[in-house]
């Protein structure tokens, strides 16, 4: 769960979840397709509402990488968090 706060926070949240998985251009496609072969697909998505809400990664996994996908995911959004 997140707290956004507000109808701002909710907005950010929102921006941060096209930049990491909002299509083929998305940092997590761009790493965990095309570069690390660890999913066919991926995508980000955040039900984002006045005082909470969900961030959520899905994707369509290879055989076997549930972990690498796990750590890979979160590596960008720690990279999305310190940007």
């Amino acid at each position: 769960m997140i707290n956004t706060g507000n109808t701002r926070g909710a907005a950010e949240k929102i921006l941060e979840a096209n930049i990491l998985g909002g299509g083929d251009s998305s940092r997590l496609h761009q790493r965990l397709v095309e570069e690390e072969r660890a999913a066919h697909g991926v995508g980000a998505g955040c039900a984002a509402h006045k005082t909470d809400g969900l961030f959520f990664v899905s994707g369509v996994l290879e055989a076997g990488k549930l972990d690498k996908f796990r750590s890979l995911s979160l590596e960008e959004i720690d990279k999305l968090k310190n940007d």
